[in-house]
């Protein structure tokens, strides 16, 4: 590396390690895991759920049953409400509607 160029900042990893998604991008529930100052694997550790399946969650990958959403309510105190998940599924497929209905359009367009 030159000597005048800035060297990149060293990043956490592992455990613990700040969130990567901007916080409006983020769901409310990693906005709620990432106020509490507790680590992901803490999280699901005393919730009992697989690391693998948290992250699934909290990237929107997969919606939780209705039994976890409920979980994660009481876990929260209340904080994280099971329909938060139901409103965060409609939104990403509101998204998808639109990219599809973008996508038609251009293409008649031409």
């Amino acid at each position: 590396m030159d000597s005048e160029r800035e060297k990149p900042k060293a990043t956490r990893k592992g455990p613990g390690r700040p969130p990567t998604r901007a916080l409006e991008d983020q769901s409310p529930f990693e906005r709620w895991i990432t106020a509490s100052g507790r680590t992901k694997e803490e999280i699901s550790a005393e919730m009992g759920w697989s690391l693998r399946s948290l992250y699934r969650v909290l990237s929107g990958t997969i919606t939780p049953s209705l039994a976890h959403a409920v979980q994660v309510e009481n876990f929260t105190g209340g904080a994280v409400l099971a329909s938060s998940f139901l409103a965060q599924r409609l939104v990403k497929k509101a998204k998808l509607i639109r990219l599809i209905i973008k996508a038609r359009a251009g293409g008649e367009a031409e």
